[in-house]
């Protein structure tokens, strides 16, 4: 008797048995009904091969002919196995693409709500093949999934069949199958291994991909580089390849060793199953038809064990993804309270402090086998921070910055200013210390709406082409900025779309500013204020949009380089690697 363990042991050998588990949790469709009509295909397959059996040689017998009724029944079975098989194949593929959706959209949503550190510190690889690579795996496998189930349900029928022909025939077939099956797991674990391997080093080759095309410019003009870096790519590529060849060597054996074992049997049956004398000369005939019928099932079964170990790897990964992204969720509250801005008046760091944490190699603190192959794929893993060397540390801070203020954050490079702002603006959440705003502390019940108070320019920033979640604007006020900023005729919006983004690099900021002042927030953070512009524009921005922005209402917080406008500030705070966070008096005071 099978116990519960023993058949999940069982069930874990089998093929597709996490598309099986993902179809049954992830599906809200009447899966039954799907099921029985894969069961109608597959035997009305098996009833096929019998009556054509019988049938033809029944038409070759002087003695026998072949019934009307038989030719009816024929039709009917003929029908009956197109139509199961073509609502099995049509409706097994949307279900598994209804699933493929379900499962992207959640992923991406739950992505959106993860921190900035999540993003920063995941290799952009194994996101981005997790999303497309694997999910379009998974989806080309639907077909041949139901097709499988429908082949597996007429061997299982067509071995019914066999029984009833001739029992010893019958067994050597079904002990030539189980030698099969037994071959394949004992090569599974192996050929598995390989294509999980073959994934990783996949991810590592697209992270270099993505530096290449990201670094195009850069790599162009530094040959020495760029050789180095497609050095590297060519032996990520050889490591998939290897990796890829090796699953393709085993699987390969289990394909031949499959088609060759079936050829021995029909050889048996052939030349020593009548030398036995029990079996007539006419039911090897049809033991060697029916045999020959449904190699193809068997074929088609075994030659897709490595689409099916592939697709077993993907929804693995899948799960992985999502529960990596599920532990880097923060609590907060999904309720925003946009109105609540209006109450803003200021913004208080108490004793603030925030740290990098790089891996560490003592051997003592690596954790479980699982957890260092987490390392080792350069996997997100919270729980790991404890145990992390710091690398990099800020504050403790504490600062007070009001409504209406201009206040200019300055330092050297490396002192921090970037990780302030990404505190500032709750990208980064502090490791201790306290945030208050709107008179309240912030915490996982107001952080989004914390946030919200913010429109923000980073010295990496992403200039948007399309202004989501943007309601009507004022046409009038835009052609005002467009012009302020030099940008008219360059670009336009139609709709909510610039109709031109590939602008010169400070061309390009400009634009990002006109996006910030469409976004109307309260509080303006700009990173490197006044980079990558000409001197005249650059005054511009100090001594015009600034001074203009805070007559209208709005609070500017900037990190910048430029002294000779540190007299525009009403504040200026100095981030200093060994004194911290202190206040150091403008020149225009």
């Amino acid at each position: 008797m099978l116990t519960p363990m023993s058949l999940n042991s069982l069930i874990k050998w089998l093929p597709l048995r996490e598309l099986f588990q993902l179809i049954y949790v992830e599906s809200e469709r009447p899966k039954l009904q799907l099921g029985i009509l894969a069961l109608v295909s597959g035997v009305s397959n098996a009833l096929l091969l019998a009556l054509v059996n019988n049938a033809s040689h029944k038409s070759v017998d002087e003695t026998a002919h072949v019934e009307t009724s038989t030719f009816f029944i024929f039709s009917f079975t003929l029908l009956l196995f197109a139509y199961s098989k073509r609502y099995t194949l049509k409706q097994g593929a949307t279900l598994v693409e209804e699933i493929m959706r379900k499962l992207r959209v959640r992923i991406i949503t739950k992505l959106s709500q993860t921190d900035l550190r999540f993003i920063e510190t995941s290799g952009r690889g194994y996101i981005f093949n997790r999303l497309t690579q694997d999910t379009a795996l998974i989806s080309s496998t639907a077909v041949l999934l139901f097709a499988s189930m429908e082949s597996a349900v007429m061997l299982a029928g067509a071995m019914v069949y066999l029984v009833w022909l001739d029992p010893v025939g019958a067994l050597m077939t079904i002990f030539a199958t189980a030698l099969g099956v037994l071959f394949y797991l004992r090569k599974r674990k192996q050929i598995m291994l390989s294509f999980t391997n073959a994934t990783d080093r996949e991810n590592e080759f697209v992270d270099y991909f993505l530096q290449q095309i990201e670094a195009f410019k850069e790599l162009k003009i530094n040959r020495t580089k760029a050789l180095a870096l497609l050095e590297i790519q060519v032996e990520k590529a050889r490591a998939v390849e290897l990796e890829k060849v090796h699953a393709g060597k085993s699987t390969t054996t289990v394909v031949v060793f499959s088609q060759v074992w079936f050829y021995i049997l029909l050889g048996i049956i052939i030349f020593v199953l009548p030398t036995l004398g029990n079996t007539p000369v006419d039911n090897v005939v049809k033991l060697t038809t029916a045999i020959l019928f449904i190699i193809g099932p068997i074929e088609m079964l075994v030659g897709a064990l490595p689409n099916y170990m592939r697709t077993d790897v993907a929804i693995s990964r899948l799960k992985e993804l999502e529960e990596m992204i599920d532990k880097a969720i923060p609590r907060e509250s999904t309720d925003e309270n946009r109105n609540s801005s209006e109450n803003f008046k200021a913004i208080q760091f108490n004793n603030v402090s925030f740290a990098y944490r790089k891996r560490t190699s003592n051997e003592n603190v690596k954790g479980s086998a699982k957890a260092e192959q987490r390392k080792r794929r350069r996997l997100y893993d919270p729980n790991a921070a404890q145990q992390d060397e710091v690398e990099f540390a800020l504050g403790p801070l504490s600062f007070t910055i009001n409504a209406g203020e201009i206040v200019f954050l300055i330092g050297g490079n490396g002192s921090g200013k970037t990780t302030l702002l990404k505190l500032l603006t709750g990208l980064y959440s502090p490791d201790s210390g306290t945030i208050r705003a709107f008179d309240n502390l912030v915490g996982s019940n107001n952080y989004q709406t914390y946030r919200e108070l913010y429109t923000t320019i980073f010295s990496d920033f992403y200039l948007f082409k399309e202004l989501f979640g943007m309601g009507q604007i004022d046409s009038q006020q835009l052609s005002q900025w467009l012009e302020v900023m030099e940008l008219k005729g360059l670009t336009a919006l139609e709709g909510n779309r610039w109709t031109n983004t590939e602008l010169s690099t400070g061309q390009r900021k400009r634009l990002a500013y006109v996006n910030s002042l469409i976004d109307n927030k309260k509080i303006y953070v700009f990173d490197e204020l006044a980079s990558d512009q000409d001197p005249d524009f650059r005054d511009f921005l100090y001594r015009r949009l600034l001074p203009d922005l805070r007559n209208d209402g709005k609070t500017i917080f900037a990190a910048t380089h430029d002294d000779r406008y540190f007299d525009t500030a009403d504040r200026l705070l100095k981030l200093d690697k060994d004194l911290g966070l202190i206040e150091v008096p403008s020149t225009g005071q």
